[in-house]
């Protein structure tokens, strides 16, 4: 068992993990910017950040911290962190990203009007029209095709 560390260092720890877990959550948040939000990919991005937490606590104790050791606020303060930058930062991230987005996208969406959507319209009534069209031959086909029903002779006999 090591001796316990002044408080000053403890608080030096503590502030130090608060910004790794801070960096490891952003780093995470990004990641999900990029790739996506689907079930592999979280699933993939949170098992990532629990191991970089995890191999931060170890190499942040081995070499930076008081006690050399890794304790347990230093772990508490990591997961502190992490949950602030997604109770503050990451709803913020995620809107401004959606914003930019949209900002970017802007213009395609004036040529996607002017260009693209008469095009799909002409391309959906043509589509439309051939259906039509072999509908109505098939109805012709069938009125051909088609049998006289007339009564049995027998039946006229005895009714």
């Amino acid at each position: 068992m090591t001796a316990s560390p002044p408080l000053w260092a403890v608080w030096t720890d503590v502030l130090w993990c608060l910004g790794i877990g801070l960096c490891i959550a952003g780093g995470r948040d990004a990641l999900g910017l990029l790739f996506g939000d689907s079930r592999p990919v979280r699933l993939v991005l949170d098992l990532t950040g629990f191991a970089a937490a995890a191999v931060a606590v170890c190499g942040f104790s081995a070499q930076v911290s008081a006690s050399g050791t890794a304790r347990w606020y230093m772990a508490a303060a990591m997961a502190a962190g992490a949950f602030g930058w997604s109770v503050t930062v990451s709803a913020l991230l995620h809107r401004g990203t959606a914003m930019l987005l949209r900002i970017l996208v802007l213009p395609l969406r004036g040529m996607e009007r002017k260009i693209l959507r008469p095009f799909h319209n002409r391309l959906v009534q043509a589509a439309f029209s051939a259906k039509q069209k072999r509908l109505h031959r098939k109805q012709v086909k069938k009125r051909k095709k088609q049998k006289k029903m007339l009564q049995n002779p027998k039946r006229i006999l005895y009714n």
